[in-house]
């Protein structure tokens, strides 16, 4: 099943910054985003079931400082992207 993904504003700008300020981690985040469209549980970037805050939703390493963090909506067949830069943590 091929999951689509949808952005929110802060991602979108997240992505951007990303593309104009590290094309390293820019061209992981495309893999990671093209894998999390049909695996969004398991494989590349050690996902991770996140706590708290962000219960229900999986972080993605893209970097040691950069973080991909998604919600995923099994009904509608969509993979959310909340940020896809810095740490959560880091928020």
């Amino acid at each position: 099943m091929i999951y689509k993904i949808s952005f929110t504003e802060r991602a979108v700008s997240d992505v951007l910054f990303l593309k104009k300020t590290n094309l390293a981690a820019y061209t992981k985040l495309q893999a990671l985003l093209l894998d999390i469209q049909e695996h969004p549980y398991i494989e590349l970037g050690k996902p991770e079931r996140m706590k708290h805050d962000y219960a229900g939703c999986y972080s993605r390493h893209i970097t040691v400082k950069h973080r991909i963090v998604y919600k995923v909506f099994e009904e509608a067949v969509e993979v959310l992207v909340i940020s896809a830069c810095k740490h959560y943590k880091d928020k």
